[in-house]
């Protein structure tokens, strides 16, 4: 997912300081809700973020970035607008591939790791030191396997990084429209060379706003709303064509959350899609914990993105998405039961 960050990250970076429409109960609670979700690692989380949208809107209506140190905590104004590794990489390169491969397309993944052979990059899935997952579909490598998507990708576009390109931009990770409906997937300006540890996002940042903005585009149908106040534009800043590969990615988040590694975020009040990863380590041993997710399955009326930054062992997929959980269960109860989310976020 090479250079996806330029145009994006310009495009949300407007808007950050005119939080009009947050809701000051529900930025509380998830407030609250995250010192919680961290305070047992102590000064191993040194940041964490929690983003929240209204799906037909895109009004951003909770935004809390905070950070840890010695026991205390303390705010970050704009901790959701910087940079963090990406979560979102294999539903981006999953929903490129839809119209190329199949959901129940087999690949296999071996013992879980990969070395490219001309750059040196090394791709490893947090099963490689348990011998791996071995053959899995599209859709089960969507939730576990970097090794399974990127080598799906090398299926669809056969290292092309002119085609592949352009299949990334139609799925609006760019925050720009480049789709004419005919489907096809047309070479562009070049990208350079290919680049396996690139190709599957390990040198993207995404902030956790356009992470978070993007994983709400799913859920609304493709159209990409950001909203932070009443004068923020209501027009789409771009749409996804690909319908069926949108409600096939919306299946494959439903089924992480219902018998995946998205478990802790499944909730006995309604159905909830989405997505869960632990970044590589970084140079200084920190992995990026993050869960996304909207709700209802099938009628989205919220979506939530997760982020914490972890240091050291264990960072797991759980540390994200059970902070995510309880928020989803909070709101569910709290605004869609009791019929008050029309009121209460306009």
């Amino acid at each position: 997912m090479r250079h996806i960050i330029t145009l994006a990250f310009v495009l949300l970076g407007f808007g950050v300081k005119a939080q009009t429409l947050i809701d000051s109960d529900l930025q509380q609670y998830v407030r609250q809700t995250l010192i919680e979700g961290i305070k047992e690692y102590g000064d191993d989380v040194n940041e964490a973020g929690v983003v929240i949208m209204a799906v037909k809107t895109g009004n951003v209506i909770a935004n809390v970035s905070i950070g840890q140190y010695k026991g205390k905590v303390k705010d970050i104004p704009y901790g959701n607008s910087e940079g963090i590794p990406s979560g979102i990489s294999r539903a981006v390169l999953y929903l490129s591939m839809m119209g190329r491969l199949s959901p129940d397309f087999l690949v296999e993944t071996g013992d879980g790791s990969y070395k490219d052979s001309i750059t040196g990059c090394v791709i490893e899935d947090f099963s490689h030191k348990r011998g791996g997952f071995g053959t899995l579909t599209l859709k089960r490598a969507f939730d576990v396997s970097d090794v399974g998507i990127y080598k799906a990708i090398e299926t669809a576009f056969k290292r092309n990084i002119g085609q592949y390109g352009a299949a990334v931009r139609k799925t609006g990770a760019f925050f720009e429209n480049f789709d004419d409906g005919s489907g096809t997937f047309e070479e562009t300006d070049s990208w350079g060379f290919w680049s396996p540890c690139d190709i599957i996002g390990y040198r993207s940042p995404f902030s956790l706003l356009q992470q978070t903005a993007w994983v709400n585009l799913v859920a609304n149908r493709g159209k990409l709303l950001m909203r932070f106040n009443e004068n923020d534009s209501t027009t789409p800043i771009c749409e996804v064509k690909n319908k069926a590969g949108l409600d096939s990615l919306a299946s494959a988040m439903f089924e992480t959350v219902e018998h995946g590694t998205g478990h802790k975020m499944k909730s006995s009040y309604t159905s909830v899609a989405g997505i869960v990863n632990v970044s590589p380590p970084n140079v200084i041993n920190c992995r990026g914990c993050f869960a996304a997710a909207f709700f209802p399955y099938d009628k989205p009326r919220y979506t939530i993105g997760v982020f914490v930054n972890k240091h050291d062992k264990p960072a797991g997929r759980n540390i994200a998405s059970k902070i995510a959980g309880r928020i989803i269960d909070f709101m569910i109860k709290e605004y869609l039961h009791l019929q008050r989310a029309d009121e209460v976020f306009r």
